[in-house]
Parts: structure tokens; C-alpha cells; sequence
């Protein structure tokens, strides 16, 4: 899992621009899934769709796990499995940490009998007294960051300080964030008496914001005319009035770095897992949770709680031992409720009986659908924001309906149609011209979420009746 990794920014998903060759050559050793979506974003909900192959978006907002959930590390626990999660993602591990606030507090860890986490602390956070600093003055914070113009700009001064800190000491990709973490993950491997029946969840923040790629990366896509500041960390907001479209082209140059550089360590982890023999009896996955804005509708960051083609559809690769699927593309829709009832059913491994319907899997096995077996495992995608926004996408039609009580969250409460065919970058709203199809797809989105296995209470809403 590498967070925010548009899936429009790789090769193999048929961007020719970004360098991305080590997941483009695995993508050509597995099976591309064309249609992939992470049903509920952003970081937490993605992950809580992974672990418990169940729905978020129509049932939780932004937090732990329950103790009560059924997770894929417990499974493969009680199977025998030596599970381990190895990451950097910091929402996932917030409660382990002073002085988080609530909104990070995240217990993922859980089930994992090994878990490991970088050491930094990334850039909302203090540095660690006892690790090296950069002297950051304000000259430099203003070469990386640009005031918006409102009450956020100290706190991202602060932030973008505390990141430079530590950025401003790497010496090469080496020293980055990514490859720390990788570096831990094939360390792990490698003290490993056993390779069999091992399970590893390895988790990076990277190409996550801020985008600052240390050289060549850097340079790889901005233009060397460009002379304004190199901004990697936006203010999250409209991009009209504060961001002119040398400054925007500039944060997706750096974006796009940071995206090789993952590649490039992504490459290194693959081939550490082929030189212990793994490639032969293991399956691997290649995910992101979701996209972000660059531009898209106005918006830099994730700045509004819509479910566009640029935040929930992801790059998603799935690669069998044995072969099957090589150099496969799908276009059915599939989503990140999926990626547990694949890795069950891959290892042959079956769930207790369910006692309550919230114990019951929402997702699907994809291995049916790589062996060629069955064409589709859904009819239709469906993603959104707990109680901001729900979308459903049949065929190249997409409606999305919006939480009018949530408008400080999604700016709109009309709901929307697109053609993904005729307007992939979801720009023309025709909802006026089809409405009764837009009706139809409203109740077929309302009935699939009313007839799922329902789940446990969530904590009390923070944002409004739900849709």
C-alpha cells in the first residue's frame, strides 16, 4: 500500500510521461485491474475496507478499528501465519503517540504479531529531541510553501518547518521516508528463519504530501526555467486566487517525482522478494487508498468530500505464484472490500461462521476473476464519504449525491451525473438532461447500501444526518 498514488500516474495505467518502470514491469507479470475503486476515503476508511472487507462509507466515519471487527491479520493469525505490518502511514498508529490529536488516533496495528514503524515523525508533528535538525529560518520556509491568506498559514508554517528540518539533511533518496520503511520490510524478511506462511502488510506514506523528492527526483518533471517557490505542501482550498498555473504545474512535477522515487524503491523491495525465492509461492498486491486533487475541479489537496474519478478510483495489480493472469487487464469493477476475500481465498483459509451480520463480508474473492471463471464479481462500483457523499458508477455512467447538511464539507447539495466516456475529467454535469436515468441510479446506489449485512454502531456522528 502506497498512500495517495493517483492512478492516473503510472505507466502501466497509461500515463507516458511518469517513469514508473519497476510497477509497470510488474504490472506486465500480473493482472491490472482497470476499474479498481477505494470504496470509502480517505486514509483510515481505506485501510478499514482492507482489513475487514466491509463497506465504510455508508457506516463510519474517520476512526479505529472496533475491537469487535473481524480482521484479516487476526485470520491469519489463528491460521499460523507470521503476520507483520511495517509501515510509516502515522494516522494508523496515532494512539501510540503523544500529543496526536483525535483525528490521527488509529489502532491498525491490531492482529499483527510484528509490528515496525520509521522514526520520523513527519511534518505535523514535533522532531524528536534527540534526532538531528536543520536549521529552518522563515527565508527558507517561504522557498518551499505559500500563504493562502487565512488562519491555516501558521499552522502550515510550523508544519512545513518541522518537515524541512529533516528533509533538508537527506543526502539522496536514501535518507527518504520510503525507503526507510522499505529498508525495515526487507530486514524483516531477511531475519526470517521460515518463509513460509508469512504475511507481511507494508505501508508507506509516500507519494503522500509533502511532495519533496530529494535529487534527481526533484528535477525529473519541473521546469528548469521555473523560477517561483517549489511548493510541497499546498493549502488545502480552491486553487483560483491563490495559486498561479506555474505554481500548480510545479507541485505536480514535484508530485510526479516523488512517484518515481516510490517506484524506484517499490522496484528495490521486488527485488529483494525475488532474490529470497517469494515470487514463487506468494501473492502480491500493489494498492493505493485513494488519489488527490492537483488542480482537478479547482481544488488542490483534499480540500472537499467528492468522490471524483481523481480520489476513489485507484491503481490497483494482483500477482499469482503460478502464473495465471500474467499480462492481464480487467475492466470490472472491484474496490478495496475485495483485497481480504482475495487473500483468504487464495490461502484456503475460511472465516468462523458469522453470528451477527456484521461479522459477514461485504467484498469478493477476486481469484475467480484473473482465472478467467467469472466476468464480473458486482454490477456496479460504489464509493463516497461517510455522510458527505455517495456515488455510484454503472457502466460509463457516474451519479454522486451530496449530504446537504455537510455543505461546509462538500460546497454543493445538488447531486451530479457524468459520462465517464465522453468526460472522463467529470466536468460537465448533465444530470438535467437524463434525469430519469439519474433516478434509477440513485435507487439502485439506496438499495445496495440498505441491503447490505449491516454493521456494528458507529461512534456518534460528527457531520450531520446521513444521506
Amino acid at each position: 500500500m502506497m498512500d495517495t498514488w493517483r492512478f492516473d500516474y503510472a505507466g502501466c495505467y497509461g500515463n507516458k510521461k511518469i517513469k514508473t518502470p519497476n510497477l509497470d514491469r510488474f504490472a506486465s507479470e500480473a493482472t491490472l485491474f482497470e476499474n479498481a475503486y477505494s470504496e470509502g476515503v480517505p486514509t483510515l476508511p481505506a485501510r478499514m475496507a482492507c482489513f475487514t472487507g466491509r463497506y465504510t462509507f455508508p457506516f463510519r466515519p474517520w476512526q479505529q478499528l472496533e475491537t469487535h471487527d473481524v480482521l484479516l491479520s487476526s485470520a491469519l493469525d489463528r491460521a499460523g501465519y507470521n503476520t507483520a505490518l511495517i509501515s510509516d502511514t502515522l494516522p494508523m498508529r496515532g494512539d501510540t503517540l503523544p500529543n496526536v490529536r483525535n483525528y490521527l488516533t488509529g489502532n491498525y496495528m491490531m492482529g499483527f504479531k510484528y509490528v515496525e514503524w520509521s522514526d520520523q515523525t513527519y511534518f505535523w508533528l514535533p522532531r524528536a529531541p534527540w534526532l538531528p535538525k536543520a536549521k529552518v529560518t522563515k527565508e527558507i520556509i517561504y522557498r518551499y510553501w505559500k500563504d493562502r491568506g487565512d488562519h491555516r498559514d501558521a499552522i502550515f508554517r510550523e508544519r512545513i518547518k518541522r518537515q524541512l528540518e529533516a528533509r533538508l539533511l537527506w543526502k539522496s533518496d536514501e535518507d527518504s521516508f520510503v525507503a526507510q520503511t522499505i529498508k525495515k520490510a526487507i530486514a524483516w524478511l531477511e531475519r526470517q528463519k521460515d518463509l513460509d506462511h508469512i504475511f507481511l502488510w507494508l505501508d508507506t506514506w509516500d507519494p503522500h504530501e509533502p511532495w519533496d523528492p530529494p535529487p534527481p527526483f526533484d528535477a525529473m518533471y519541473v521546469d528548469p526555467n521555473y523560477e517561483g517557490p517549489r511548493i510541497i505542501r499546498a493549502s488545502d482550498g480552491p486553487v483560483e486566487g491563490y495559486l498561479n498555473e506555474d505554481e500548480l504545474e510545479c507541485i505536480r512535477g514535484l508530485y510526479a517525482g516523488e512517484v518515481s522515487m516510490c517506484d524506484k524503491w517499490l522496484g528495490i523491495f521486488l527485488k529483494k522478494v525475488e532474490e529470497l525465492g517469494l515470487m514463487e509461492n506468494s501473492l502480491i498486491i500493489f494498492l493505493s487508498d485513494h488519489g488527490n486533487f492537483h488542480g482537478d475541479h479547482g481544488l488542490i489537496h483534499k480540500a472537499r468530500c467528492w468522490p471524483y474519478e481523481c480520489m476513489s478510483h485507484i491503481p490497483l495489480v494482483i500477482r499469482l505464484p503460478d502464473g495465471t493472469g500474467r499480462g492481464k487487464r480487467i475492466d470490472a469493477f472491484v474496490d478495496t472490500t475485495d483485497i481480504m476475500p482475495t487473500i483468504l481465498d487464495f490461502l484456503e483459509i475460511k472465516l468462523p461462521p458469522a453470528r451477527t451480520s456484521h461479522e459477514m463480508l461485504h467484498g469478493h474473492s477476486l481469484l475467480p476473476l484473473i482465472r478467467g471463471e467469472v466476468d464480473k464479481v458486482r454490477d456496479c462500483a460504489y464509493m463516497g464519504w461517510y455522510r458527505r457523499a455517495w456515488a455510484i458508477r454503472e457502466g460509463d455512467w457516474k451519479y454522486i449525491i451530496y449530504s446537504g447538511q455537510n455543505f461546509v464539507f462538500t460546497g454543493k447539495t445538488k447531486p451530479e451525473l457524468f459520462n465517464l466516456r465522453r468526460d472522463p475529467n467529470e466536468l460537465e454535469n448533465v444530470i438535467d438532461e437524463h434525469r430519469d436515468l439519474a433516478d434509477q441510479l440513485e435507487l439502485k446506489l439506496r438499495r445496495f447500501i440498505s441491503g447490505l449485512p449491516p454493521t456494528l454502531p458507529a461512534p456518534p456522528p460528527r457531520g450531520g444526518p446521513a444521506i
